[in-house]
């Protein structure tokens, strides 16, 4: 204990050696012990009076709100929506069907070297997107060649002339001597018939009469030679002539020729594609450019199932029905007119539809359209009877309108004819003339109340006629005020303080 002391504090040093601690020492943990004894009263009391505090402000301010006066209450007003309306008026109608396409080639041609040899010369025109003019020159060919056997071609021709001349000039003159055999021969029968007389006198002897008759068989032989000479002669002359013919037929192919060295545009033209350079050897049949013939530029459009079948089976002629297409190019737009040409030959199942071709009217080389461009096409739709024309914000679920009745909306149902550019073809029991809302309302229904536009000054209330907002105020009070929900208040609703 006393090795320890040295580590107790200088107050309680004086008490080690002590044999009984102070009493101050021996109370010190009684006191606190009350303390933490007492402790859980308090706290008790503390929550009492929290608890009055509250009781009694909740108390206070009841009373002070079972105190205060109510404001009066103002009668609420039924408000009346400010709309536009159309009349009825029953007829006939043709729709306008509306539908998008696509302008495309309805010729393309392939222009080809119909020769073989060397590219002369090349069109500077001649190159993907310029316009080409009818009768404008593409390419040449060398035509040398072609040139050279025009010539060799034309000598033969004079050689076989001269032969036939020759074969000619034979010809007559075998007839000649065919003639003079001929005369002969008659004065050989003379000579012959004489001598068989003079026999009969016996003036000359029977060796005589043979050697007449031997004069008038060689004149007679000479004669059928001579013509068969004539003949042979003849077919020579047929054959120099059918040679000559020949040489002609060649003749015009050479011509045909050079001409077709000359590649030539046959139309207006778009050029699509090119091929060749100057200096190029081209063969036959070689490809020098592709071109879209202008005026044969057509629309291809898509109808759907049900418009092809209204059309169709409304019994009139699909082809040569008149369109017109519009093309819209940023500010510009460019209206044409064509015709229904043809239908595809089959249904496109992607496209949901049967494709359409139609004819362009009036296409020149000026005209800026090129296939590819989007365009919008419409034609008519067949005619409906015994409908009324009505906007589309006047249809409301597809099959109901609102007639306008004595300031109130009255609920029709309706059978939709058809579609038109914004407006709908209906019929129903409406009677010609009748009111139709237009306006579109969100909260449309029965017996809603409306009124025409230029009628609100004589439908709202004047300012003030509810009371003021306060001493002197000039504006409307707040019952005139619209919620602000922003729609009118309805007749069922209860105004709030």
């Amino acid at each position: 204990m006393a090795s320890n002391k040295t580590l107790w504090p200088e107050s309680c040093r004086q008490y080690m050696d002590q044999e009984q601690p102070p009493k101050q020492l021996l109370s010190a943990p009684v006191s606190a012990s009350k303390r933490e004894r007492f402790r859980p009263v308090a706290i008790f009391f503390q929550l009492i009076i929290a608890f009055a505090i509250v009781v009694a402000s909740g108390f206070v301010m009841q009373r002070m709100v079972a105190d205060k006066k109510k404001p009066p209450q103002r009668p609420v007003r039924e408000q009346a929506y400010t709309i536009e309306t159309i009349h009825a008026h029953w007829g006939s109608y043709q729709p306008k069907i509306t539908a998008y396409g696509e302008i495309v080639a309805g010729n393309v041609v392939e222009v080809r070297a119909e020769l073989s040899g060397i590219l002369k010369s090349l069109s500077p025109q001649l190159r993907a997107g310029h316009i080409i003019s009818a009768n404008t020159q593409l390419a040449e060919i060398d035509p040398f060649d072609f040139e050279t056997a025009l010539a060799e071609i034309a000598a033969d021709i004079r050689e076989s002339q001269a032969r036939i001349k020759e074969a000619n000039a034979q010809i007559a003159a075998a007839r000649t001597e065919q003639t003079n055999i001929a005369a002969q021969l008659e004065l050989a029968k003379k000579d012959l018939e004489r001598a068989q007389a003079l026999i009969k006198k016996g003036s000359v002897t029977r060796q005589t009469v043979d050697q007449r008759q031997q004069v008038l068989l060689q004149k007679n032989s000479a004669l059928q030679s001579s013509g068969s000479h004539i003949l042979i002669e003849i077919a020579k002359m047929e054959q120099q002539q059918a040679a000559l013919d020949r040489l002609q037929l060649r003749k015009t192919k050479a011509l045909r020729d050079i001409k077709r060295t000359v590649v030539i545009s046959r139309f207006d033209a778009i050029v699509e594609s090119e091929s060749l350079t100057q200096g190029q050897l081209v063969s036959a049949n070689q490809i020098v450019a592709k071109l879209l013939e202008i005026s044969a530029l057509e629309v291809e459009f898509t109808l759907s199932d049900q418009q092809f079948g209204r059309l169709v089976g409304s019994g009139s002629q699909l082809q040569g029905k008149p369109v017109d297409v519009l093309w819209e190019t940023g500010q510009r737009s460019l209206a044409l007119k064509g015709r229904i040409t043809r239908t595809a030959p089959t249904i496109s199942a992607d496209m949901g539809g049967v494709s359409i071709y139609a004819a362009l009217d009036g296409l020149t080389k000026e005209t800026v359209l090129r296939p590819g461009a989007f365009v919008q096409v419409q034609l008519g739709d067949i005619t409906y009877d015994k409908v009324f024309k009505i906007p589309e914000s006047a249809l409301y679920d597809e099959k109901r309108i609102y007639l306008v009745k004595d300031g109130r909306l009255q609920s029709v149902m309706v059978d939709v004819a058809a579609f038109d550019a914004g407006s709908v073809l209906v019929s129903g029991p409406v009677e010609e003339g009748a009111e139709i809302l237009t306006t579109r309302i969100a909260e449309a229904g029965e017996g809603l109340k409306v009124q025409l536009v230029g009628q609100e000054s004589a439908e709202t209330p004047k300012q003030g006629s509810f009371g003021k907002r306060g001493k002197g105020a000039s504006g409307p009070s707040d019952a005139d005020k619209p919620p602000k929900t922003g729609r009118p208040q309805k007749a069922d609703e209860e105004s709030q303080p």
